[in-house]
């Protein structure tokens, strides 16, 4: 098979199965491009103008679009604009098949949001190769935004903006929330490793969701324990939040029998850490360090079950957003005296 060949053989397959809309006001011109689609084994459909055609694709919008320009009631630079201004039709591919060859509509169509142009008469190869074409990138662009979305999962946002820039390690005022599951040491001796396992992963699931949807950003786990960052001047109040709803949740969860509720202890801190990757080319970690890091893990450490502690830091910076208890000296290991701590009192 000669690369002529193998190319369009590569462009039927990818025309095969899609879903495309013909748009145009001439039904022979339609029925062409019907003939000539389903002969690859694409599913067509079709739409006499450019309301018509939007109609169509706001039930489930095609894989896609040939487009007419000369059309009555919306004509297709109208339909252009209006997909590439719709949040679910903006990334569908659009070629424009059209008898009018003058550079200046090709301009406009483009500026538009077309993503190729097919002068008619044509040839079908043609439209096949172009065809194919559209749609192997589309599905590919799905791909990688798939790839992306799994790719969050397991890598923050600041870690990948990070990266990107290849920046050097960032001093930054950050607030750190610490939480892990009171007396975790003794239960995983008691329990069967996958039934703990499925536990601890719903406990810090339910964690990590909140933090997300505050704004803040969890920078790892570690076996029962969870640390999150969040950044800006909001920042101890989103956090004091979140610290807030995990409580409440767990106060009112029974979905484990042997945690019930979860036993959780958070501690929070507000001040600078120094932010980068840390490690070898081979393997390396994008993570926060500092003492305000450690002063939050050693507030977590002295939390209660069902318990959130805040530093002066915390409270300082929440004003009368919250409630707390009146303060308590209490040693925490490392720290060279006794610290202030203000345990947040949660209805």
């Amino acid at each position: 098979m000669n690369e002529l060949a193998s190319q369009l053989e590569l462009s039927g397959r990818s025309v095969r199965s899609a879903r495309i809309l013909v748009v145009d006001d001439e039904g022979a011109n339609r029925r062409l491009l019907r003939r000539q689609l389903e002969v690859a084994g694409a599913h067509v459909e079709e739409a006499i103008d450019g309301v018509d055609a939007m109609e169509t694709m706001a039930g489930t919008p095609p894989d896609l679009v040939l487009l007419d320009l000369e059309m009555p009631r919306l004509d297709g630079m109208g339909v252009l604009l209006r997909m590439r201004r719709d949040g679910n039709l903006k990334r569908i591919p659009a070629m424009v098949v059209t008898g009018l060859d003058v550079v200046d509509y090709h301009v406009q169509a483009l500026e538009a949001g077309a993503d190729d142009f097919l002068i008619k008469p044509f040839h079908a190869a043609i439209l096949l190769a172009r065809a194919g074409n559209l749609l192997a990138r589309s599905r590919a662009e799905r791909r990688n935004d798939e790839l992306m979305r799994n790719l969050e999962a397991y890598v923050s946002q600041p870690a990948r903006v990070h990266d990107h820039c290849s920046a050097d390690a960032e001093h930054i005022e950050a607030t750190i929330l610490f939480s892990d599951l009171r007396g975790f040491t003794a239960t995983s001796f008691n329990q069967d490793m996958r039934r703990l396992f499925v536990a601890v992963n719903e406990v810090l699931a339910y964690q990590s969701e909140l933090v997300l949807t505050a704004g803040g950003y969890v920078d790892k786990f570690s076996g029962d324990g969870m640390l999150a960052v969040f950044e800006g001047d909001d920042g101890p109040v989103r956090a004091c939040e979140v610290a807030r709803d995990v409580i409440q949740w767990a106060r009112g969860f029974a979905g484990i029998a042997f945690w019930n509720p979860p036993p959780i202890g958070l501690g929070l801190h507000y001040g600078f850490v120094m932010r980068g990757d840390l490690g070898s080319v081979r393997r390396r970690e994008f993570t926060v360090l500092g003492s305000t890091v450690n002063v939050a893990a050693r507030l977590c450490g002295v939390a209660g079950a069902l318990e959130a502690i805040a530093s002066d830091s915390i409270v300082a910076r929440v004003g009368d957003s919250f409630d707390f208890d009146a303060p308590r000296q209490v040693g925490l290991k490392g720290l060279p005296a006794d610290a202030s701590t203000h345990r947040l009192r949660v209805d």
